[in-house]
C-alpha cells in the first residue's frame, strides 16, 4: 500500500473492494481476505481498524457505504 495517509482516508468500501449490501458476514469474510494476503503489520492493523469501523457501528457503516461510489458495469 503506498500513502498510508490517503488510504486511510478513503472509505473502506471502495479500498477493501466490498459490497455494502453482503451485510456484516460478507464484510468480515472479505476483510478476512485481505489480513491473510497482507504483507505487514501495519496493513493487517489498517484492515483491522477498518473492519472495527465497519462492524461496530451500524451508524457509521451505513454513512460509509452511501458514501461509496456505486459499481459501473
Amino acid at each position: 500500500m503506498s500513502d498510508s495517509s490517503s488510504e486511510s482516508n478513503e472509505n473502506p468500501f471502495e479500498r477493501f473492494g466490498l459490497d455494502p449490501s453482503e451485510g456484516i458476514a460478507g464484510i468480515t469474510e472479505r476483510m478476512r481476505e485481505h489480513i491473510h494476503a497482507a504483507s505487514s503489520g501495519q496493513e493487517k492493523s489498517e484492515i483491522r481498524n477498518a473492519w472495527v469501523a465497519l462492524t461496530r457501528d451500524p451508524r457509521r457503516r451505513l454513512a460509509l457505504s452511501l458514501g461509496a461510489h456505486p459499481e459501473t458495469r
